[in-house]
């Protein structure tokens, strides 16, 4: 975790600038045995033609990061707010999405991801990005720049010690992890399985079959008394 949270502070600081730039973190926990994870970054088509970079630049620069190299990297373009958008989608290797799974338990039907609070505390100090872009996150969210990571767990989610849940999924923004506790916990519970819905429609069916059985038999028997 440590280090997807230090590749999202890496790209804000180092390709920000005037903040017009968007990185979407998804977290899909599948279940006890799967989890894929994603990250989308934007950068403003205007914000790059003004500096002179290209789409290309930054993506020959991402494949040569330490951090990235093994990520799938894919062009994308966006309109957003009428404002044109270019970046890529990254689909994280498997060394990344075992860290998850190393942090997952699975009880019964409860799901729990649970992280050390320090694997966002000392990665994130958003005190860096005043002191190497000149602006405060507040000033930075207003000028368009986005951090977010979206965890989504097997079942409901049922609690969370950061982030919001929104239509069941938490929702981690970056003054969030300005207040991260001691532990980052997430916890969701699929519905138990059971046979007495099955059993209900079963006997259902069975019900329907014995009654259109007996109306056949009453009709096949009627028709004969008449006969």
């Amino acid at each position: 975790m440590k280090k997807i949270i230090k590749l999202l502070t890496v790209f804000a600081i180092s390709l920000a600038l005037t903040g017009c730039m968007k990185v979407h973190y998804q977290i899909n926990v599948i279940d006890k045995d799967n989890v894929d994870a994603s990250m989308k970054i934007l950068y403003s088509k205007e914000m790059m033609d003004t500096y002179k970079m290209t789409q290309e630049d930054i993506k020959a620069q991402m494949e040569t990061d330490e951090g990235l190299k093994d990520w799938e990297l894919k062009d994308v373009s966006e309109k957003i707010d009428g404002e044109e958008y270019v970046g890529f989608n990254a689909v994280a290797p498997k060394s990344i999405t075992k860290d998850f799974l190393d942090c997952l338990t699975v009880e019964n039907n409860t799901y729990t991801l649970k992280m050390e609070s320090d694997d966002l505390g000392e990665s994130v100090n958003t005190d860096d990005f005043e002191e190497q872009l000149g602006y405060s996150i507040d000033k930075l969210e207003e000028m368009g720049l986005e951090i977010g990571i979206k965890v989504a767990m097997p079942g409901k989610v049922k609690s969370t010690t950061i982030g919001t849940i929104k239509d069941n999924v938490v929702d981690i923004g970056l003054k969030d992890l300005q207040n991260v506790g001691d532990e980052i916990t997430i916890v969701s519970e699929e519905a138990k399985s059971t046979t007495s819905n099955t059993g209900i429609i079963i006997g259902g069916v069975a019900l329907v079959i014995v009654i259109a059985g007996g109306l056949y038999f009453y009709k096949n028997k009627k028709r004969k008394m008449i006969i």
